[in-house]
């Protein structure tokens, strides 16, 4: 199941798949960064978080 609900969530996804972690924002300024970059509302940022879970998942098998 997919939670890529639109183009900017599977943007956002992919962009926290294919980046290290050591460049992704720091744990107290992640929402608001990634919210403002990918131009995201709170659900849409949930939905790529979740998103990159199942594909990193997926990736795994």
């Amino acid at each position: 199941m997919s939670y890529a609900i639109n183009e900017k969530v599977e943007r956002a996804a992919r962009w926290l798949v294919e980046t290290p972690i050591s460049q992704h924002p720091a744990p107290e300024v992640f929402a608001p960064v990634m919210r403002d970059h990918f131009k995201l509302n709170l659900d849409e940022l949930i939905a790529a978080v979740r998103e990159a879970d199942r594909l990193r998942n997926e990736a795994r098998q």
